[in-house]
């Protein structure tokens, strides 16, 4: 009988460390955006310039992670290719108004459903505009890739233009993915989508609609080391939920 007890005792032990190893595992796989801050802030002073590569579908925390880093790291600059866009929709609307056309303003929605030499104009614009944003970051310790930059073709293409720098990701999806549970990504998308709602200015409003989330979510690639990323940092579920308010 000793035995037998002393054996139960046993299983339940090892279950409690399995446990323990899997908190430490998961404490390690997952991150608070303060901590990830932490460390990105103790990079400050090595010889190093960084790229860090934002990975997440749209209000999933990425602002939030900018903002926050903002405040305690001064020496960076953001490329965000959504402000391009918007930036551009205003330069050219601009331009209709000052000289009278009646063409309908273009907004953040329209600059992506246009075709032919319209579409091609469009991204010619917003390409240019993006690379007169990477001249004026060359040269800042920290450069910030903001787009969702759910695929590794999407990743590659700031990976490329930065090739003497140290690359960090940072992954806003990963946690929710791992959770897989439909529940709490369609309260996401929702929550998503009110944001946006309240969104007042056409010309930036972006539509968020279940088929958007559906091919972005479609589309979404674990980011590895062999992409050439140094450090991959994955935001914890629990952050995600704080922010997203699910």
């Amino acid at each position: 009988m000793n035995k037998f007890k002393k054996n139960i005792e046993r299983i339940e032990e090892m279950k409690v460390l399995s446990g323990l190893r899997e908190t430490i595992e998961n404490q390690k796989k997952y991150k608070t955006i303060d901590l990830i801050i932490n460390e990105i802030k103790n990079k400050t002073n090595d010889s190093y310039q960084y790229l860090i590569v934002l990975v997440g579908i749209p209000a999933s925390g990425k602002s939030t992670f900018i903002k926050k880093l903002k405040k305690i790291v001064n020496n960076q600059g953001v490329l965000e290719r959504d402000k391009m866009v918007i930036l551009n929709a205003k330069i050219i609307n601009r331009e209709i108004k000052n000289r009278n056309l009646s063409h309908e303003p273009l907004t953040y929605d329209k600059s992506f459903t246009l075709k032919g030499e319209n579409k091609k104009q469009i991204d010619d614009n917003i390409n240019q505009l993006m690379n007169r944003k990477e001249e004026l970051v060359q040269n800042k310790k920290f450069v910030i890739a903001d787009r969702t930059n759910l695929t590794k073709a999407s990743r590659k293409q700031f990976i490329d233009k930065f090739p003497k720098r140290k690359i960090i990701a940072i992954d806003f999806y990963r946690a929710l993915k791992d959770v897989d549970d439909n529940k709490k990504l369609n309260a996401f998308i929702l929550n998503a989508k009110q944001r946006e709602d309240k969104q007042k200015d056409i010309v930036k409003k972006k539509t968020l609609d279940q088929s958007v989330f559906a091919r972005m979510l479609k589309q979404y690639e674990i980011p590895g080391k062999n992409e050439g990323i140094d450090i991959i940092y994955n935001v914890s579920y629990q952050e995600l939920k704080n922010i997203i308010k699910l």
